[in-house]
């Protein structure tokens, strides 16, 4: 691997892979819950929130977002 592939993956930073409609926690209400992954390289990471679609989307983005400027990594979503 290079040098520059090397520094370019060091600094890409977490992006919103998906979000799907998902069942509740165990021991949560019923409703619209979604999962969301967040990816950077081959690491994840999964959250589930109780939210629209639209919102739970929202939420990634700026999960993400905040995730890359405490890392000083490049904004992307």
């Amino acid at each position: 691997m290079s040098t520059e592939t090397t520094k370019k993956q060091r600094e890409q930073g977490y992006s919103l892979k998906s979000v799907e409609k998902s069942e509740p926690p165990q021991g949560m209400q019923e409703g619209e819950w979604h999962t969301y992954i967040l990816v950077r390289g081959k690491s994840e990471i999964k959250g589930v929130r109780f939210d629209t679609l639209k919102a739970v989307t929202e939420h990634g983005k700026e999960l993400a977002e905040k995730i890359n400027i405490r890392n000083n990594w490049n904004t992307s979503y």
